[in-house]
Parts: C-alpha cells; sequence; structure tokens
C-alpha cells in the first residue's frame, strides 16, 4: 500500500512545484477525508455501532471516534432491553434542529459542552430507561494522514483520485498559481471519478450485501 510520501513523490515527478512538504501532506490529508467520505455515500457504505447502552438519567454518550456528526445517518434506541433480535423494535431519534420543539418526540443533538458526545432526549428529557441498545449508523471517517509514512485508508485502486486532486490543489494555489494547468489536473480527476461512480454501481447493483444494501433487524 503506497505511503503519503509516494503519493506526494508522484505528484512532484509530474508537476514540478514549490510549496513545502508539510503543506503537501496536510492538503493530501483534508482531500483523503473528503474523498473517503464521498466514495461511502456513493456506495452507501455504513458502518454499525451498536456497542453502547443507555443509562438512566443520562443525557450524553461518546460518538464512536470515527464518526463526525455530519456524517451520522440515523440514531436509533432499542424499546426494550437485551440484545437485539428480528422482533426488536426500535425508536427512531430525529436530528433537533435549530427551530425544533424537542419538548416532544425523540431527537439526538449534539452536546453543547462536549462535541464528542450526543445527545439523547425524549419528550425533552434524558432516557429514563437503563440498558436499550443505542444503534448509530454514520459513514466513517479515515484516519489522519499525519505522518509522511502513514498509509491511507482508501482503497488503493482510488488512489489516482488522490494524485490528481492534490497535484489540482498545488498548481491553484500558492503566489503564482496556474489555473490552465489546475483545470488540466481537474478533468483528469473529473474523468476518474465518473469512472469510480459507475464501477460503484454497477457493483452494488450485482453483488447486494449486507448493510449496504439494507439495516436488517440488527
Amino acid at each position: 500500500m503506497p505511503t503519503a510520501q509516494q503519493i506526494i513523490n508522484w505528484v512532484d515527478r509530474f508537476f514540478p512545484n514549490i510549496e513545502t512538504s508539510a503543506n503537501k501532506l496536510s492538503d493530501l490529508d483534508d482531500i483523503h477525508k473528503a474523498l473517503y467520505i464521498k466514495l461511502q455515500r456513493l456506495g452507501n457504505t455504513i458502518t454499525l455501532d451498536a456497542t453502547q447502552t443507555t443509562t438512566s438519567g443520562t443525557l450524553s454518550y461518546t460518538k464512536p471516534t470515527n464518526c463526525t456528526f455530519d456524517n451520522i445517518v440515523s440514531i436509533k434506541v432499542s424499546q426494550t432491553t437485551g440484545t437485539p433480535d428480528a422482533n426488536t423494535v426500535w425508536d427512531t431519534f430525529k436530528y433537533a434542529g435549530e427551530n425544533d420543539d424537542v419538548s416532544i418526540g425523540s431527537y439526538y443533538s449534539k452536546d453543547v459542552t462536549d462535541d464528542t458526545k450526543i445527545a439523547l432526549t425524549m419528550d425533552g428529557l434524558p432516557i429514563s430507561t437503563t440498558g436499550l441498545v443505542i444503534r448509530n449508523r454514520y459513514y466513517a471517517r479515515p484516519a489522519d494522514i499525519s505522518s509522511f509514512s502513514d498509509t491511507p485508508d482508501l482503497d488503493e485502486d482510488y488512489h489516482d483520485l488522490l494524485k490528481f486532486k492534490l497535484a489540482q490543489r498545488l498548481a491553484i494555489s500558492g503566489s503564482n498559481p496556474d489555473i490552465d494547468v489546475a483545470n488540466g489536473w481537474q478533468a483528469e480527476y473529473d474523468e476518474y471519478l465518473r469512472d469510480v461512480m459507475i464501477s460503484i454501481g454497477d457493483r452494488d447493483m450485482k453483488a447486494p450485501s449486507g448493510i449496504n444494501q439494507s439495516e436488517e433487524y440488527w
């Protein structure tokens, strides 16, 4: 699996530039995060976390470390305690928008004092029952690329997208941006992304499986 340094080396070879190595690593990290989430959404690749249970009177629960608030797909809480099965009934929690009346119904929101946690309320109050299973479905955030020896979580088949986008960003930034060169790299990126989108669509239609295609009872 290519490292961050190898990806940057490829970009430097085909687009010589004077940007600092630290900035290139930071740009690659940003591009990787955005692309990783984009491809998960295209493929409907959803991560399921059901490791937490409620505690009576507790308002907030810790998110998985690779879960960002903006990438939550759904949050549900079982109506009964114990291990969920095909007969388990789930309460769906809606996102609490700024103007929503949370005094009636089940809502989730950011914990205003701790952004690593999600607040859950039912009719405006913390859940009153202990032992209910919290099911969080979300698009997982990739690991940070913070070292030149790090390898991207993104499948190696899609690494050309990282290379093309990094080259485009380098061409359009700095004290002397070259719009024509940047547009050329963007065109390479766009064409390859179209092929990837078609590939993901064909794969999902031909081989539906698991949580990508359905919630299942669990």
